[in-house]
């Protein structure tokens, strides 16, 4: 089984955890920025998911490719009409952790089923929109 998706969205990284004290507790969250991407990512992969989940236990593939949006200083004529490599900010590891996170639940029960991953980050050609391309696979035995 091959899955392939489309997320029309800007890519984003997994932030960390924060923690706030309030007398002798300290309380651990989530980011709102990062909360709010994962529960926008999640209403999409619903919408786009039609198949039943990856079996549990059965190891997975995935390849990200993150397309953002290109900066204004990379949109002169003389700058290259297709995709450019990003190798600022967001980290590849994080975007990978926030799709993974969001696709628990809908793609397979838990990421852990993941054993083959593989993330490219780009700058959008002009005129091509930020989004996200997912193609999830079973592996077989080596």
């Amino acid at each position: 089984m091959r899955v392939s998706i489309i997320l029309p969205m800007e890519p984003r990284g997994k932030q960390r955890p924060r923690m706030a004290t309030k007398g002798k507790f300290t309380r651990t969250y989530t980011p709102k920025e990062t909360r709010e991407w994962t529960e926008d990512a999640r209403l999409h992969l619903k919408k786009l998911w039609s198949l039943a989940p990856f079996t549990k236990g059965v190891p997975v593939g995935i390849k990200i490719t993150a397309v953002h949006s290109r900066p204004q200083r990379l949109l002169r004529k003389k700058d290259p009409e297709g995709r450019i490599w990003k190798t600022s900010k967001p980290d590849a590891d994080n975007i990978t952790k926030i799709l993974l996170d969001s696709l628990n639940g809908i793609a397979w029960d838990d990421d852990c089923q993941v054993c083959d991953e593989q993330t490219l980050k780009y700058y959008a050609a002009k005129g091509e929109k930020p989004h996200v391309e997912v193609c999830i696979w079973e592996l077989h035995r080596v």
